[in-house]
């Protein structure tokens, strides 16, 4: 469960059914990313209303999924932080590695996530839908960026992670880190 449902239909699905059955929280992870192991204890531990783990878009050049205002206040993507920072009044979060206090739903109105199209193509994502009303309602979204996620990309048998743990040359994860990441 739930099969055959948008990506904002599933995670509303998933929403009602911890809420309906009183969970404290809500761990998503994409299909198309891998984890370290320890994300889930990390995230714990932040004791955050909304947290969750960093990683790149698709595509080189890198680029972060998840965005921020820069000093100027400018959507952005995350650039310039060591592995280990975190951050916040994250603007957008991505959901593939996130932990949410179901709490945080029960004060929101549904839907809680929502896929926005123009001309047939997002226009805003899922994530963001819900990191803007998770703003508006005053939480702190957390980016933990020692949280390094790889994002799968399986049609071009492609991974996308931080240069110090993915070389792309190889298309592998360094070995120093294989044992790092719950594969």
């Amino acid at each position: 469960e739930p099969y055959g449902l948008s990506v904002a239909d599933a995670r509303n699905f998933v929403v009602k059914k911890a809420i309906d059955e009183n969970y404290d929280y809500i761990f998503f992870i994409d299909d198309d990313t891998l984890i370290p192991r320890n994300a889930l204890v990390k995230l714990i531990h932040l004791k955050a209303d909304v947290a969750g783990g960093f990683y790149y878009r698709k595509y080189y050049p890198l680029e972060s999924v998840g965005m921020h205002f820069d000093k100027n206040g400018n959507p952005s993507p995350i650039e310039d932080y060591k592995i280990g920072d975190i951050i916040h009044d994250t603007l957008v979060l991505p959901s593939g590695c996130t932990l949410i206090k179901t709490e945080v739903f029960k004060k929101m109105e549904f839907p809680w996530y929502r896929t926005i199209k123009r001309a047939n193509q997002p226009a805003l994502t899922e994530d963001t839908y819900f990191c803007e009303k998770a703003r508006m309602l005053g939480y702190d979204i957390i980016t933990d960026t020692g949280i390094q996620c790889i994002h799968v990309d399986r049609e071009r048998g492609l991974i996308y992670g931080h240069p110090d743990i993915v070389d792309p040359v190889k298309n592998e994860v360094k070995i120093e880190y294989r044992e790092y990441f719950a594969v």
